[in-house]
C-alpha cells in the first residue's frame, strides 16, 4: 500500500514537473500535535512517531526523524521502499 501510495505521488509530481516533494510531520499552522486530518506523513509512509520528515524525489524516498523514533521507524518502513535518516 505505501508503495503505491509513493508511486502515484510520483506520478503527480511527474506531470506537474516537481523534482521533490516534503511532507512533514506538521500541520500548516506549524502544530507538533496534528489531528487525523493533517497526518499526511503517518498516511504515505506508515511512520506514525510524532516527529519526522519525508521527502520524496523521483528515484528516492527518505523520512529524517531524531533518535528517539529510529527502531520504530525502522519497523514501520520495512518493505516501504522508503530510506531511514
Amino acid at each position: 500500500m505505501i508503495k503505491q501510495r509513493i508511486q502515484k505521488l510520483r506520478e503527480l509530481m511527474q506531470k506537474q514537473k516537481i523534482d521533490a516533494y516534503v511532507i512533514p510531520s506538521t500541520d500548516p499552522h506549524g502544530s507538533e500535535y496534528v489531528p487525523a486530518l493533517w497526518q499526511r506523513r503517518a498516511w504515505i509512509s506508515g511512520f506514525d512517531g510524532s516527529a519526522g520528515d519525508v521527502i520524496v524525489t523521483m528515484e528516492k524516498a527518505g523520512l529524517w526523524t531524531d533518535s528517539r523514533y529510529f527502531l520504530q521507524a525502522e519497523q514501520q518502513l520495512a518493505g516501504t521502499g522508503i530510506d531511514l535518516f
